[in-house]
């Protein structure tokens, strides 16, 4: 049975080999073996803490396990699909922190073997590709996935994280006895993925389309209503919650409060692409894809006269030129020890698209045959839409897979698979980019600096923090918040530490009388920046009440996103809110990093 023509549900009668039986134990040695490494070295620990971003989905988890009802409680622009997943962490006997990075690493090598996976099932390779050269894919894609941005518990990273087992265990389905487990696993992984974050939702759609067309094709309904039915729990559960505690309004409002798609959905990648480093590349491969599509369709002589020209070689050149620069691009990135978000990624998107483009207008091969490459760029669109974090860059490992798998798949014959000496180099190619790669988060830290220049452990201040280690600024600023922790809850004060701190509440097993971990006014459903203060919006109404409830107010001082560098005034025409503390309470007292204010 063709594996790119899947009109039943039978067994897959490809023959399995030694490499087939043997890439899955192999992959969990390799994650198994490279954990353990990290572990010892702190990997985790490393990347030192800054208290904006970093404990929001942890402290959702955290209301969630002393039983707040989202939406009601607690306001979340999201669905907190993300937060009852990371609730596990706090039943780890380790800290709780450090348990979630590691979480999220492991989340980056799950989102690698599954696509690897979805390509080794969707593939059409003449022979079998070396164990070598799968294994060696997972890991550059495990590595670039992880790049050197932050690795605490983010929704975009748990959806990507679902939406990849959703494609891994759909195609699976469709290869074994059993496929209404699978399926079944595959449709809760994409409702999952909608339930972290709801851009979600459109790879939800794309998910169950083409799982849609598959049943079609193989006939099996009732095998789909079976797989459908349990595969959508998430949704008819979540569903009723907000039905039970009537939350049906205030989830309207928290998940519609920001209208963002077209800049950042549409507008970001074509500004993006007009600055891309490969625009004329990207431009030419364009029109070479149009004239070649337009071709296809006339008089036979013409034809005939292109496909005597040496077209194949020329791509050839050309795409190997594209793939050569991406890795060129990536380990100078790393081994320069850079901090870039954007280009790297919206490379791969712009490469892997022109790979598309010309495998379907020249090479001639039908839109079904290049499934997962499209999806996977489909995958880092979704990915990209949003206003915090505007790239695809949780999904690079998934573009890079694509990239290389469809090269390989291209060019077996031609090279590759005939080349003795690419059986070592590709290897030592990914063993290098994982040094590389590790040594670069180690130095690249989420607003902090980097290992070498960490001074102090976050321990020593209180054993929550685990082994994470900080800059000077960074421990002194926890350190305070230590101190104001003791003092208000030995005066039983209910108090709040804002605009940030979220990982505060969680660490400290307290309560945020707020319903906003963090209070960013980009967190709040009805407030906008470039607009006055909206008294309606459901957290200022929260603050009044707060104030006359004798809430304490500890308001930072400086701005926390740069405190790795010193300390700069916070400016607060960012937060609205301010003024009714400000205007309503009293300042208490002033310490290095907070004034704390309170209504008499």
């Amino acid at each position: 049975m063709s594996i790119l023509k899947p009109n039943t549900m039978k067994v897959n009668k490809r023959p399995k080999t030694i490499l087939h039986k043997r890439f899955s134990p192999w992959a969990w040695l390799i994650f198994i073996v490279l954990t353990g490494i990290l572990i010892a070295l702190n990997y985790a620990g490393s990347e030192g803490l800054n208290p904006t971003d970093d404990g929001v989905v942890l402290a959702q988890a955290w209301r969630i396990i002393q039983g707040e009802i989202p939406h009601i409680d607690f306001i979340s622009i999201r669905p907190v699909g993300s937060a009852i997943l990371h609730s596990v962490h706090f039943i780890s006997p380790f800290p709780l922190e450090i348990t979630a990075r590691y979480f999220v690493l492991f989340q980056f090598f799950i989102i690698a073997f599954s696509w690897v996976q979805f390509f080794r099932l969707k593939s059409n390779f003449k022979h079998n590709l070396p164990i070598s050269y799968q294994l060696s894919i997972l890991l550059i894609a495990w590595m670039f996935g992880t790049y050197n941005y932050n690795l605490f518990s983010w929704t975009t990273i748990d959806a990507v994280f679902w939406t990849s087992l959703g494609f891994y265990f759909s195609e699976r389905a469709f290869h074994i006895r059993r496929s209404w487990l699978m399926l079944t696993f595959g449709i809760f992984a994409f409702s999952m993925a909608a339930l972290s974050r709801q851009t979600f939702f459109l790879s939800f759609i794309f998910g169950v389309i083409w799982i849609g067309w598959r049943i079609y094709l193989s006939k099996k309904y009732k095998t789909a209503i079976i797989a459908l039915l349990i595969g959508l729990i998430p949704f008819f559960a979540y569903a009723i919650m907000i039905a039970a505690n009537d939350a049906g309004k205030a989830f309207i409002t928290q998940m519609s409060g920001r209208t963002d798609f077209y800049d950042t959905a549409i507008n970001t990648f074509w500004l993006r692409f007009k600055s891309s480093e490969i625009l004329w590349v990207n431009l030419g491969i364009i029109a070479i894809s149009l004239f070649g599509g337009i071709a296809k369709t006339i008089s036979h002589k013409v034809r005939a006269f292109f496909s005597a020209l040496p077209s194949m070689r020329i791509i050839f050149i050309l795409e190997t030129g594209l793939v050569l620069y991406l890795f060129y691009r990536t380990i100078t990135y790393f081994a320069g020890n850079q901090s870039e978000n954007y280009l790297l990624p919206f490379l791969a998107f712009w490469i892997l698209l022109d790979m598309l483009l010309l495998r379907i207008s020249i090479q001639g091969n039908k839109l079904k045959y290049c499934v997962p490459a499209w999806a996977a760029l489909f995958v880092a669109w979704v990915s990209a839409i949003s206003y915090g974090c505007n790239t695809p860059v949780f999904a690079f490992g998934i573009l890079t897979t694509a990239i290389i798998w469809l090269y390989l798949q291209k060019y077996q014959d031609a090279l590759l698979l005939k080349q003795n000496w690419l059986r070592i180099a590709f290897p030592a190619l990914a063993l290098i980019i994982t040094i590389i790669a590790i040594k670069s988060q180690f130095e690249v830290n989420y607003r902090d600096l980097g290992k070498s220049q960490h001074t102090h452990n976050l321990s020593d201040i209180h054993p929550a923090y685990g082994n994470i280690t900080t800059n000077e600024y960074s421990y002194s600023y926890f350190n305070e918040i230590d101190s104001l922790i003791q003092v208000f809850q030995t005066t039983n004060e209910r108090f709040v530490f804002i605009p940030d701190n979220a990982i505060i509440y969680p660490l400290y097993r307290i309560e945020n009388p707020l319903p906003l971990d963090w209070a960013q006014t980009g967190e709040m459903p009805l407030q906008e920046l470039a607009k006055p203060l909206n008294p309606d919006e459901p957290f200022n109404k929260s603050i009044q009440w707060k104030i006359d409830e004798g809430v304490v107010f500890a308001i930072q001082k400086f701005n926390t996103k740069t405190m790795y560098e010193g300390f700069t005034e916070l400016k607060n025409w960012k937060y609205y809110y301010f003024h009714y503390i400000t205007s309503e309470c009293d300042l208490l007292f002033e310490t290095d990093f907070f004034k704390v204010y309170k209504k008499a």
